[in-house]
């Protein structure tokens, strides 16, 4: 263990990056587990293309990034618990219909 703070020791970590990296791993974990016993067909939504759930999920985290650079650039830092608001109900939307 003491190896691996060592090996991540150069990044500043705060427990919102912590947070964010820790979701993001289990979420990767869990769609590569979910596609491992069940088959999944590709399906159209509102997206223009046929898309799976990795397909999916790539595009929310991509949208996420831009909603959330867009919120940083017109609003600043006031109200990032609402884009965060934004940015989940986006991930929903998408996951549910696109």
């Amino acid at each position: 263990m003491e190896w691996l703070i060592n090996e991540f020791r150069w990044m500043q970590w705060n427990w919102a990056g912590t947070l964010f990296f820790s979701i993001l791993f289990l979420s990767i974990t869990g769609l590569t587990v979910w596609d491992v016993f069940t088959l999944e067909n590709r399906r159209k939504g509102f997206l223009p293309i046929a898309t799976t759930r990795g397909d999916r999920f790539f595009i929310g985290i991509m949208g996420s990034m831009g909603l959330t650079l867009i919120w940083l650039a017109f609003i600043g830092n006031q109200g990032l618990w609402l884009a965060l608001a934004v940015v989940a109900v986006y991930n929903v939307v998408l996951a549910l219909r696109g």
